[in-house]
């Protein structure tokens, strides 16, 4: 398995950004109606370490919310000494927010985090330190813990195996949109969010792993690097918590695979064969619980009416 060179010294390993100008980086969240946790992340932020020698600045996009998010977010512009850009993008869905975010920015390397997360305070050293890297990944995600015990152990990854992605997959899970980071010529090359999937779009997830899988095959190198963390504190606590989040994954992957099967991308559907073969064995599973066997017939029905319902809308965009 191939990993990334380790740096004893993460602001002088190599130039992967580096040219005549000062590298820039830029931190984009996107946020709709979480005031309350939204608060935290920020406050996480005025702990972050500054990396020497890069410029960094702070895209905050409100995706139309109707709670006190605009006020969180002008007193935050207004009494930090970082860089802050507040971006209003009314059409709903995290897809159009995040673009929102990459059309109000220059920055050689983006990095999205949720408005539910906490980086640590090492965050932008170790994502400077990897972009600086001779030969570093374009793309690259990292650590994501949980942050209250108190919530349920799921949209997280604790790995602490460093690896890079190099062979064509669809199962990019490693990578989560809640932490990682791209330099500016994979969007520039690929495109950006597919508005059609995401938080608030009609198919409400996979923006993430449509923009890693679409960068994988537009020849970009994929890491994963578990020193680049945050922690999430997302509050799902009940079991009907993860059922409405399984389901809703489920519904993303089908649309994912609709939209690459019609582009004539033969690893779409033998992805979505594998899917649904794996939840038809676990569906059966003696050795799950019941919970989790309804889960899984759950999840098949869902792939299946997100790649259905996909159907009509990415033949209509051709």
């Amino acid at each position: 398995m191939n990993t990334i060179p380790t740096f004893d010294d993460p602001l002088s390993a190599g130039s992967g950004v580096a040219g005549l100008h000062e590298p820039s980086l830029c931190v984009a969240i996107c946020t709709r109606n979480r005031a309350g946790s939204l608060s935290l992340t920020l406050s996480s932020l005025r702990a972050l370490d500054m990396p020497a020698g890069w410029s960094v600045e702070i895209v905050l996009v409100d995706n139309g919310s109707t709670d006190d998010t605009q006020t969180v977010l002008g007193s935050f512009a207004s009494s930090t000494d970082l860089r802050v850009c507040v971006v209003h993008e009314p059409r709903p869905g995290l897809s159009a927010a995040r673009n929102a975010a990459l059309r109000s920015t220059r920055a050689d390397v983006i990095a999205f985090t949720d408005d539910d997360c906490l980086p640590q305070a090492d965050w932008l050293l170790q994502l400077c330190a990897h972009f600086s890297a001779a030969g570093a990944a374009q793309v690259v995600g990292g650590r994501v813990e949980l942050h209250d015990p108190a919530d349920l152990p799921i949209t997280i990854n604790t790995s602490t195996e460093t690896r890079l992605i190099e062979r064509p997959s669809m199962n990019l899970t490693s990578i989560m949109g809640c932490n990682f980071a791209f330099h500016r010529e994979v969007v520039e090359r690929i495109g950006a969010f597919d508005e059609q999937l995401g938080a608030g779009a009609r198919f409400i997830s996979a923006e993430d792993t449509d923009f890693l899988y679409r960068a994988l095959k537009g020849g970009f190198r994929l890491a994963y690097d578990p020193r680049i963390a945050v922690r999430h504190n997302h509050g799902r606590r009940t079991e009907a918590d993860r059922t409405k989040l399984m389901r809703g994954y489920a519904i993303g992957r089908g649309a994912m695979y609709c939209k690459h099967w019609l582009a004539k991308d033969s690893l779409a559907l033998r992805s979505m064969f594998w899917d649904l073969r794996d939840s038809i064995k676990a569906s059966v599973d003696r050795r799950h619980t019941p919970t989790h066997r309804r889960l899984c017939r759950s999840q098949l029905w869902q792939v299946c009416m997100g790649f259905l319902q996909a159907w009509p809308r990415y033949v209509r965009r051709g």
